[in-house]
C-alpha cells in the first residue's frame, strides 16, 4: 500500500487506527492476494458506518472487501475474548496510521484466545453436512471444495495456536502443523495448494480450476475429520494443564 494513499485518509478525524495485515504483511502476498486493510474508527451509527467503509475505500483506491472496518467498542469486546483477529494484527499487522496508540496498548495485553472449542465444534458440524450432501446428486463439488479448504485452514490455525504458534498464513500454517505433527497429517503441501484453488476459484481470484470428484471431496472430509481430531486432543491437552 503506496504511503500516499493511507495519506488521502489521514484528514478524516474519526479514523483511529489504520494497520495491513494478511499476506502483505507477512511478505507472502501473490497475485491471488488481497490487501487487508483494519481501520478503527469511532463509534458511529450503522448507516455512517456503511457510508464511512464505502468512501474509505474510494479514497483509498481499493475495493469494499479489502477494508475491516471495526467500530472503538466492537474492537474492545473483541479484546475482551482474545480475539483471534486482533492475534492476527497482534503477531503480524503493520501499523500505518495510530492517533493515540490505543490499539497498541490493548495488544500488549491480549488475553488469550478463549473460544477454540466452539469454532471446533462449528467445524464439525459443518463437515458432518458436507459429508451427508455426498448422497445428493445436485451436489456442487467445486464450492463444497472451497469450504473445505477453509475448514482445513482454520483447524490448521486452531493446532497451530493449542500449540502456542501463532500462524495465520494460507500455506505457512500448514507447515507449522506438519512440522509439530509430521506424519499425523497425511496429505501434503502440494494436495494442499490443489484444493485451496477452489477456494481462490469462489472468491473471485483464480479463473477456473478443474472440476472436483466425490472421491476427492471424500478424502478431504477424511483429511479435516484427522485434524479436528488431532485439535481435540490439543484442547483437552490443554485443559488437563490449566
Amino acid at each position: 500500500m503506496e504511503k500516499l494513499k493511507i495519506r488521502n485518509l489521514l484528514t478524516e478525524k474519526n479514523i483511529m487506527e489504520i494497520y495491513l495485515f494478511g499476506s502483505v504483511a507477512r511478505g507472502e502476498n501473490d497475485e491471488y492476494s488481497d490487501i487487508d486493510i483494519l481501520i478503527v474508527i469511532d463509534d458511529c451509527e450503522e448507516k455512517e458506518y456503511v457510508n464511512y467503509k464505502r468512501m474509505f475505500a474510494e479514497k483509498l483506491k481499493v475495493p469494499v472487501e479489502w477494508i475491516s472496518l471495526y467500530r472503538l467498542s466492537k474492537i474492545e469486546r473483541m479484546f475482551k475474548n482474545g480475539s483471534y483477529f486482533l492475534w492476527h494484527i497482534k503477531k503480524e499487522g503493520i501499523k500505518q496510521y495510530s492517533r493515540s496508540g490505543d490499539l497498541e496498548k490493548l495488544l500488549i495485553s491480549l488475553p488469550k484466545y478463549d473460544g477454540v472449542l466452539n469454532d471446533l465444534m462449528e467445524y464439525k458440524q459443518i463437515v458432518n453436512d458436507i459429508y451427508n450432501e455426498l448422497s445428493n446428486s445436485y451436489i456442487n463439488i467445486n464450492y463444497e471444495l472451497s469450504v473445505l479448504a477453509s475448514l482445513v485452514r482454520n483447524t490448521c490455525i486452531a493446532i497451530a495456536y493449542l500449540n502456542n504458534e501463532i500462524d495465520f498464513g494460507r500455506k505457512s500454517v500448514i507447515i507449522t502443523c506438519k512440522k509439530i505433527y509430521k506424519e499425523q497429517i497425511t496429505f501434503t503441501l502440494d494436495e494442499y495448494s490443489k484444493l485451496y484453488d477452489y477456494r481462490l476459484f469462489q472468491t473471485g481470484k483464480k479463473y477456473n480450476v478443474d472440476n472436483g470428484s466425490k472421491e476427492m471431496l471424500e478424502y478431504w472430509i477424511k483429511c479435516e475429520n484427522e485434524l479436528l481430531e488431532i485439535a481435540m486432543e490439543g484442547v483437552e491437552k490443554n485443559e488437563r494443564k490449566s
